[in-house]
This record gives structure tokens, sequence and C-alpha cells, in this order.
């Protein structure tokens, strides 16, 4: 506490918490033999020498042990030799491609028209009767304009303009050939990650509350479990089945935890997979359904790549629908279930649009949970996108030429992206060592390594894990930034790293996977041997003579 005086030339301090600080001017008995006085240059210079007492070791453990590997070494390494690169400093290759982030505008994906033209006009409302855009879009910005409060800068309601939940509503209906989705069941989030958060949030009370999570993982789970002190109750995807799920590896995985004191409480599925490109069956979404059921779990479904499928014969089914249409006591399962702008088709990863749904959830409890959003506010025109996502243009309502350019649009990137797909698959499995299965759906392809005894070795003097130390040095001497399968989760004994399908031009992903290849080769030629082979193959061929 600083108490403030101006009953002498000089504004005097009273406080009892910087005694020891500064040194003292004089003593007072006004307020107790504790008080000092000190002058404000006195003050001034113990400030300068304030060294705080804030450090890693005294702040939120959970914090420090919680991880998310998206933003680990690689990530900042990369950063890194991109700020030296601009500073004149060389390396081995031209710029750094950073395969290690589902972020597609950033690789020069193209935003769809229709939405930022609209956008533009929703910014800036004076203009839209002078605009010379089509028709069209100054009907839907006008349409935004006339149903929200106020404008886009002011805030909108906690729970996301009203008018967009309903609309999210009627796509799920239609979307799932169901009738029931409620808009008062649907929260506009910035994105799936807060919608996790807050579900998450509500769910875990302490370490005895355990969440079923696949392994691989988006690490954005991990993370908040351990975060919000729960337990992760890991269940393993079959790479031999192209990582698909079975009814007894999540048995096992629960029971395994039940017996350690671990009552699960949920399961995450991601469908389609990241990191692992996987699209489920209708057949494997009804059997975790039916697990789900029968040991009282509800569901998190992250569906956030729904729009990316490119398996032939393989379609998208929403745990909402497959639920919706089962029997009981199947279809009274919980579910919770994540969408978001930042995929699909529109990688608006910045804008920060999505939903969540809350389904067969009771009423109290869904408050609770979305009670979590007053404290936060939305981002208006990540609403307003997510709207234009989920309702684009179609006939009969927009012009033939707005939704014929809208369909191309959407059309030249998702078969660029199944391109991109294809061509990460074939250049991986062709190279030495390494393994992948097929991108079905997703942006990512995760492949599988063979290292030597010499990488194991290496990468333990190095202080890394050995794919790790892969993908360090795929960096330092090609550029491309990749992240290591220990931040997914993975098998024990197994190594693998993962690569996004998203470099742009196709020309340029083509480029970067053939330094990859050359440096797979490299590297794997270069730590075939431990150090103890490789110092006696030197001794063997010493030349003495020289």
């Amino acid at each position: 506490c600083f108490f403030f005086f101006n009953d002498t030339a000089t504004t005097e301090i009273y406080t009892e918490q910087i005694v020891g600080s500064v040194r003292c001017v004089q003593e007072t008995g006004t307020w107790g033999n504790k008080i000092r006085i000190f002058s404000m240059y006195q003050l001034r210079r113990s400030f300068s020498s304030y060294k705080g007492g804030l450090t890693k070791g005294n702040i939120n453990p959970y914090l420090v042990a919680s991880q998310y590997a998206i933003g680990g070494p690689i990530p900042i390494r990369a950063l890194e030799i991109k700020k030296k690169m601009k500073q004149g400093e060389k390396f081995p290759f031209e710029k750094v491609v950073e395969c290690y982030i589902g972020n597609p505008q950033y690789f020069g994906q193209p935003p769809i028209s229709f939405n930022r033209d609209v956008l533009s006009l929703v910014l800036s409302p004076k203009n839209i009767s002078s605009s010379p855009l089509h028709k069209d879009i100054k009907e839907r910005a006008q349409y935004y304009v006339n149903n929200i409060e106020g404008n886009i800068g002011a805030y909108s309601p906690k729970r996301g303009y009203p008018f967009i939940a309903t609309n999210v509503a009627q796509y799920i209906n239609q979307r799932d050939g169901v009738s029931n989705a409620n808009p008062d069941y649907i929260q506009l989030t910035s994105g799936s990650s807060d919608a996790a958060f807050i579900v998450l949030t509500a769910l875990i009370r302490d370490r005895s509350d355990g969440i079923m999570i696949p392994i691989p993982q988006y690490p954005l789970y991990s993370a908040l479990i351990e975060l919000l002190r729960g337990s992760q109750v890991p269940y393993y995807l079959d790479e031999d089945r192209s990582w698909q799920i079975t009814a007894a590896d999540l048995e096992k995985s629960f029971n395994e935890h039940m017996e350690k004191g671990i009552k699960p409480r949920m399961i995450v599925i991601i469908n389609p997979g990241n990191p692992t490109g996987q699209v489920f069956s209708k057949d494997t979404i009804e059997d975790i359904i039916k697990f789900s059921a029968k040991h009282n779990l509800s569901i998190l479904a992250d569906e956030v790549y729904q729009q990316n499928i490119y398996k032939e014969g393989a379609k998208f089914h929403s745990f909402r629908e497959t639920i919706t249409k089962m029997p009981e006591p199947y279809n009274k399962v919980e579910l919770f279930s994540l969408y978001s702008i930042s995929k699909g088709y529109m990688g608006d990863c910045g804008i920060r649009g999505g939903f969540l749904e809350g389904y067969n959830i009771d009423k109290q409890v869904w408050r609770e949970i979305t009670k979590l959003k007053d404290v936060f506010n939305l981002p208006t025109v990540g609403e307003v996108s997510l709207d234009l996502t989920i309702n684009p243009p179609k006939q009969g309502r927009e012009s033939d030429e707005t939704v014929e350019l809208f369909e191309n649009e959407k059309k030249e990137i998702l078969d660029s992206l199944k391109r991109r797909a294809i061509m990460c698959t074939d250049y991986l499995n062709k190279m030495v060592n390494v393994k992948c299965n097929p991108v079905d759906g997703a942006l990512y392809a995760f492949a599988r390594l063979q290292l030597s005894q010499g990488v194991f070795e290496e990468a333990e003097k190095r202080g890394m894990s050995p794919d790790l130390f892969y993908c360090m040095e795929a960096l330092e001497r090609t550029g491309v930034a990749t992240v290591p399968g220990d931040g997914f989760g993975q098998k024990p004994g197994t190594n693998h790293f993962r690569t996004t399908t998203l470099v742009l031009p196709e020309t340029s992903l083509h480029d970067a996977f053939q330094r990859f290849s050359k440096f797979n080769e490299w590297f794997h030629n270069e730590y075939k041997h431990t150090q103890k082979e490789r110092t006696v193959h030197f001794d063997k061929n010493i030349n003495v003579n020289n």
C-alpha cells in the first residue's frame, strides 16, 4: 500500500512493503514503528533495481506441464532462422517452409471472393449503395447490417448473434438430414480451440477425472487436460489399419485406467483425423457411440475437417447425424460437436470463427458450460464469416453468376488439396526408411520413421528425442519445418513426424519434398552406424603412411 502526502516540500511515500528495498530518510511513529518515509527520488532508484519474484519454478506448475507441440522447438527455431535470414545470415536454403502448422492462407490459398467482398462492405456499410460489387454481394452485406445491433464494431451477445445461431441450426438440419437442431444449444466461438476449452473446463474436476484421447492426437487436448488438472486416458489408433479405431482397444484403455482409480468421463474423437488423416466409417462411429453409451461417456467430436475428404468413396458422417438416427439408448448419448472456419475449403484461420453444438445436454449443464463465454467476447467478423461459410451462395437466392463463381473457387481449392495430399503420400513412401498411410482427409501426413541405433545414440547425446533430432536436422539442412511425432503421442518404440500438405504453389511443394528426400537419404546413411561402429570403420581405413 502506498500513501501519498502533500504536507512537505518533497512528496513522501509511506509503505511497509519496501522497507528493505531502499535507504530510509527518516523514521516516524505516526503509522507505527514499521513505517518509513522515502523521497520520490529514492523510490525511483529502488524500482530501477527491482528484479521481480516470478520464475518458472513458482508459477502454475500445471501451465508449465502443459505442452503444445505446434509451438515447440521446431517452430521456435524456424522463426529464429527466418529472423537471421532477414538480417543477412546465410543458410543452405533460400527460405523456410513452415510445414508444421495447418494455416492454408499463409501458404497462398486464396479466400473465397464472395466472403471477402461481403465482409468488406459489412465493415464499411456506408459504401454498400455506391459499391461497384455485384448486387448479390451488396444484398448479403445489407442483410448482416440490418440484423446486427449497432454495427460490427460493437460487442455481440455472449452466445453470438442469435440470427446466426438460427442459421447454424438450419445448416445442421440440412447437413445431417435431421430436424431437431436447436439454436438454444448453439454457442458461437472463435474457432474450435476455445470450444474445447470450455467443455473440458466443465467436465474436469480433479486428477480422478479422465478424458479419453486418440494417440496420435492434436496436442490441444493433452495440453488442456494437463492445464485443467485432469488425467489423459490415451487410446491408440491402429496404424496398420490406416489409423482406425477398434472397440477392443477402447475397452482396454478404459479398463486399465479404471483400475488406476481414473474414471473416464468423455471420449474425444477427431474425424477426419489430425495428424493422421483417417476418415471413420459410419460403422466405426456407431461402435464409438455404443461404447460411450455402455460406459456413460460424453463425446467430444472434433469435426473441423469435415469438408476435407479425399479418399474415393469416403464420406463424412457426423456424430450428430449418427446419434440422432440410432435407437435407444444410443440416441441419448451426450454430444459436443466442434466446427471451425479455419479448415475445410475456407482456411480462414486468422479471422477466428466456429461453433459448438450441445446435443442431449442437460439445460442447466449447458448454461454452466456456456457461461464461461461470458468472460470473453466473440470476434464479430468471425461470426459473420461463419455464417458466410455455412450459408454460401445458392441457386434461387443468388444469381447463377455468383453461384458459379463460388462453386468454381471451392472446387479449385479442394481439388488442389487432394492433389497435394496424394503428392505428399507418394513422396514419403518413396523415401528410405519412411512409411506413410494415405491421406484420406484433413490437411496432414503422419509418416513413420525406421531409425537405426546410431540415430538414437546421437539424439540422446544432444538431449533430444529421436524424431525431434530428425526434424531439427531436416530444418537446419533443408529449411523444411515439420513436427516430431512425440508431440502428438505415438506408440512406444515408434517414431513419426507430421507435415502439412498445404504448401503452394504445388511446384513449391514438389521442390520442398525433393530437398527433403535428399536430406532423408543423407540422414539415414550418416547415422546408420553407432559411434563405436563409425570409429572402428574409420580406424580400419587409416593410411599409416600418410
